[in-house]
């Protein structure tokens, strides 16, 4: 089984990106946040793998944060959900935003993930609640965990609003970077005029 995979990156689609490692290229499908980075910042690229075998074909999904992988694999659990659903609530709404949903049990962030009904949405948040700590820790053990306590809900707030996550996430951690004592309300006004500049 195949953990991890470390080479070349290719190129990228909206799904998945090929990464060449030693001369083999391996598709990998991925959340729109990995794809964008590799893109930006091309050459080798590590990747942590889940391996998901059906039928006869084997399926690689790709992740540069573990964090990712795991929120990923989670999602897996749940009946309904397949690996192209959780990466498309993956890519929409990124996995901090996800978890507060899921700690919150607010089930309506999740339904602007592509296919991503009411009625599912609520398995997700239902089912996921007591697991969504370990998931938590697991994301700090990574340095992966919200810079503060407001990033979250700003996250949220603005994903609510229509915009990508992976266009929230860099603009909101340069934010806290600079005003780490920022409120909620301080963190969604200042990143609306960011993103206002750079467009949807």
């Amino acid at each position: 089984m195949i953990a991890q995979l470390t080479g070349l990156f290719v190129r990228g689609t909206d799904q998945y990106l090929i990464l060449n490692v030693g001369g083999v290229g391996y598709q990998v499908w991925s959340p729109r946040q990995t794809i964008d980075q590799a893109m930006t910042s091309g050459g080798t690229l590590t990747l942590e793998v889940l391996t998901v075998f059906k039928q006869e074909e084997m399926v690689l999904y790709g992740f540069i944060e573990e964090a990712d992988k795991n929120l990923f694999e989670l999602l897996l659990n749940v009946q309904g959900v397949g690996g192209k659903m959780a990466l498309a609530l993956i890519s929409g709404l990124g996995s901090s935003a996800i978890i507060a949903a899921i700690q919150q049990q607010d089930h309506t962030p999740l339904t602007q993930a592509s296919g991503v009904g009411p009625k599912l949405a609520q398995r997700i948040t239902r089912e996921l609640k007591d697991k969504a700590g370990k998931l938590i820790i697991t994301e700090s053990a990574h340095g992966y965990n919200s810079p503060s306590p407001a990033y979250g809900d700003a996250q949220q707030a603005l994903v609510s609003l229509g915009y990508k996550s992976h266009l929230i996430t860099p603009i909101l951690k340069k934010i806290i970077s600079e005003q780490p004592k920022a409120t909620v309300d301080q963190l969604v006004t200042i990143a609306l005029k960011h993103l206002s500049q750079q467009g949807r």
